[in-house]
Parts: structure tokens; C-alpha cells; sequence
């Protein structure tokens, strides 16, 4: 996973670290990017930008944000993010993209590669209430009639005053939904060097829950020969040096 920190005054979100997973535990580190982030600040338990941290349990600062099993909603909260009963905590936080109130740290599972689909890769759609100011209420109705497996659309957003690289979602009308994540953008455009990249819907939440959990969609497409997800440079980890947590 990546880890992605959005900046409290401009709200952009900058991936910053990377989160992996084997069989003997959990690996974070910095990316050489971190270095050019404006106003970033290492993380609070990983003081070294060029520490290689591990543990064999998930680190306290990500462990918080997996809901406990002895939570009330619990049971409600998983069927929200759309999980089987067998799936982890690493599975939830995939899923909710593990984001919390109190800071501007967000997951994001990197894309993998399915034989016959290239590059899947779902999302949360971002900025669902910004989207067309005065007809919230209409695009939320449009949100309410999609169904898993719709086709949905991708266009450009150059009058975007955050991001004139920006680009929304559209339902099958042409009608705006929200945003691709900033930093999938890099990925996306990478898709398109070969063709138009698949867009279907996911999962869709009730209005009653968390607003950023409302639409997750899946892009799918294949990039060029050797293409990787997110191997741009300044994607390379920072450090290599061990350090147990």
C-alpha cells in the first residue's frame, strides 16, 4: 500500500511512504518524493526518513485505524466496505483507505496485475459533495440508482482551481459523480497509452454512511510493455537499513 499524507492547508495528497506486507510482517518506508513534499513531517513513530521499519504485527499508527471486531457496528462497518467474513484487518484498510479526523493519513492498495483484465485497481471516488455546487441532492440520486457492474466514464477537468490535471467520473449519462484520486492520476494516464481503461462500479453505500465510502469503483486496463504502477521516479523507497519495530 501506499501511504498517503494530504497536506492540511492546500489538501493535496501526497504519497509519502510505503506500506508492504509478507510472511514475515510489515515493512514501511519513506519515498525518495517524501523529500519534495512541502511541510512534511516524518511520521510519528518513524522519526527517519531513511529508516527501513518493520514489525511482525501492523504498526500502532496504522492498527488504529481497522475497526475492532468488538465494536457494535462492526458487523454494519464490514458490510459497508464490502468484505467477506474472511477478511483481515490489511483487507479493511484496502478497502476504507483507512482515513481518521484527527490527521491526513490515507492507504491505498497498488494496483495488481489479473491476467485478463491488465491492471485492477479499485477507489474510493473523492469530493462526491463538491461535485456540481446546488445539485448535491441530484447527483446523490444518480449515486442511488447504480448497481454493481455499470459502466461509468472518465472526463478531463481542466477548469479544476485545485488540479487543471483533474479528472471526474460520469455515470453512464455523461453527469459528473466525482473525483479520481489525485494521486492515481499517474496511473491512469499510464493506462491510456495503450487504450481507454474499463470503469464499473464496485459498490455503492446508502446516504447513511460515511460519505467518503458512498461509490468505490474498479479501472482496469494494461499499460505498455513492462508498465508498472506507480515506478516513476521518486516512487523508489528511501531506506534500506533495518529497523525492528
Amino acid at each position: 500500500m501506499l501511504v498517503i499524507w494530504q497536506h492540511p492547508g492546500t489538501r493535496s495528497m501526497e504519497p509519502v511512504a510505503r506500506l508492504d506486507r509478507d510472511a514475515a510482517g510489515y515493512r514501511l518506508r519513506y519515498l525518495a518524493r517524501a523529500l519534495d513534499v512541502t511541510d512534511f513531517r516524518p511520521l510519528l513513530g518513524f522519526p527517519d526518513l531513511d529508516g527501513d521499519y518493520r514489525s511482525r504485527s501492523l504498526f500502532s499508527l496504522l492498527a488504529g485505524r481497522a475497526m475492532s471486531p468488538r465494536r457494535p457496528d462492526y458487523r454494519a462497518y464490514r458490510e459497508a466496505l464490502d468484505l467477506d467474513t474472511l477478511a483481515g484487518p490489511w483487507d479493511e484498510l484496502a478497502a476504507s483507505q483507512g482515513s481518521q479526523m484527527t490527521d491526513g493519513l490515507q492507504l491505498f492498495g497498488v494496483p495488481v496485475h489479473v491476467h485478463s483484465e491488465g491492471w485492477a485497481c479499485p477507489f474510493l471516488v473523492h469530493g462526491i459533495r463538491h461535485v456540481q455546487a446546488g445539485v448535491t441532492a441530484d447527483v446523490q440520486d444518480r449515486i442511488d440508482r447504480l448497481r454493481r457492474g455499470d459502466r461509468l466514464g472518465l472526463i478531463s477537468d481542466p477548469d479544476n482551481e485545485h488540479n487543471p490535471h483533474a479528472v471526474l467520473t460520469t455515470d453512464g449519462g455523461g453527469y459528473a459523480l466525482g473525483w479520481v484520486p489525485d494521486f492515481l492520476l499517474p496511473h491512469l494516464r499510464g493506462l491510456r497509452r495503450v487504450r481507454e481503461p474499463s470503469v464499473t462500479v464496485a459498490h455503492t453505500n446508502p446516504r447513511d454512511v460515511a460519505g467518503h465510502l458512498r461509490l468505490r469503483i474498479l479501472l482496469r486496463g494494461d499499460g505498455p510493455d513492462g508498465y508498472r504502477p506507480f515506478a516513476e521516479v521518486g516512487f523508489e523507497p528511501l531506506g534500506e537499513t533495518a529497523a525492528t519495530a
